[in-house]
């Protein structure tokens, strides 16, 4: 089980102070039911970071469709957070990097449909868990590992933060 996504999203209008506080409230609530939290951070990293530092989520969690600078991605391992992967990386070199920087065993495969496809799918076609093959293939090529060992990673990543025996 996981408590669900929280985190900041600067993108839009919202009230910065009160995505703050609820974000705060809702890693405090995860530590209450002893769960893992998946955070998205949109252009909020250092402020995500700041947060996750001053409140701790005791389980970690995944930090969802990374994005954030490669700098900050060790950060994020070192506090315990797995780092989530979807269909940008079959698009940005700067995602494709991040890939080849962090360890295999910190990665975790993400499709967050219905939203970012991989390629070859058009930037804003209806994304589809049927597409993760691409994304694995992309991180394999990345890596220089195989398809399989790239799922037999994932795969036991996952199963580590959602504690599924």
């Amino acid at each position: 089980m996981l408590f669900g996504e929280t985190g900041l999203d600067y993108h839009f209008d919202y009230p910065i102070e009160l995505q703050k506080k609820y974000f705060i409230e809702q890693i405090k609530l995860a530590n209450k039911y002893d769960l893992p939290i998946i955070i998205h951070a949109r252009e909020s990293h250092e402020d995500v970071k700041r947060i996750l530092t001053q409140f701790p989520a005791k389980k970690g969690g995944i930090m969802h469709c990374y994005s954030g600078p490669i700098e900050m991605v060790d950060n994020f391992i070192e506090i315990g957070y797995y780092i989530g992967i979807g269909g940008p990386v079959t698009r940005y070199e700067d995602i494709q990097k991040i890939v080849k920087k962090i360890p295999i065993n910190k990665i975790v495969i993400e499709t967050d449909a219905p939203v970012l496809p991989p390629l070859p799918f058009e930037k804003h076609a209806r994304n589809e868990s049927s597409y993760l093959k691409y994304i694995i293939s992309k991180i394999a090529e990345i890596k220089q590992i195989t398809f399989e060992d790239v799922v037999t990673y994932t795969t036991q990543n996952a199963y580590k933060i959602y504690n599924i025996k």
